[in-house]
């Protein structure tokens, strides 16, 4: 099953996180005061965001070479990765759309725009395993976005 799965976004995964760097890039060249007072701001969520893609990205590789009793450990560290990512990409977005207040009001705004991103992500992720699947793993992705959009 997760073989299936990891087949299945192999082909994306490089473009996936490229258009993050990029980003942060254009960022730079185009708007650099913007580029000082957003990453100023967002330095720790920033940084953790790069540690949570840095262990996907190390997962997903290792993942391929290691002998199959030893890939449920590669695993765990992808969905840690996966996780921190994309929690911190949601906190970013919250505080951002705020206007980067960074007060009791603001973080707490951005830890639920960090969960409700994580959902969203997980339901586009169950989406995709439901398109690209069948049988059984079909159904377990089912039952997954029906969770994560709960």
């Amino acid at each position: 099953e997760q073989d299936t799965m990891i087949a299945a976004i192999g082909p994306f995964w490089d473009a996936n996180e490229t258009w993050l760097v990029l980003a942060v890039g254009l960022l730079l060249v185009a708007f650099p005061l913007a580029h000082g007072v957003i990453l100023t701001a967002l330095y720790i969520p920033v940084f953790v965001l790069l540690v949570g893609l840095i262990l996907r990205g190390v997962a997903f590789d290792f993942r391929a070479k290691v002998p199959a009793g030893r890939k449920h450990r590669w695993n765990r560290i992808f969905f840690l990765g996966s996780i921190t990512a994309s929690l911190a990409q949601g906190y970013m977005l919250g505080v951002y759309v705020l206007g980067l207040d960074v007060g009791p009001g603001g973080m707490a705004f951005g830890v639920l725009v960090a969960f409700c991103l994580a959902a969203a992500y997980a339901a586009m992720g169950a989406a995709w395993v439901i398109y690209k699947a069948e049988g059984e793993l079909q159904k377990k992705a089912v039952r997954w976005l029906r969770t994560a959009l709960v």
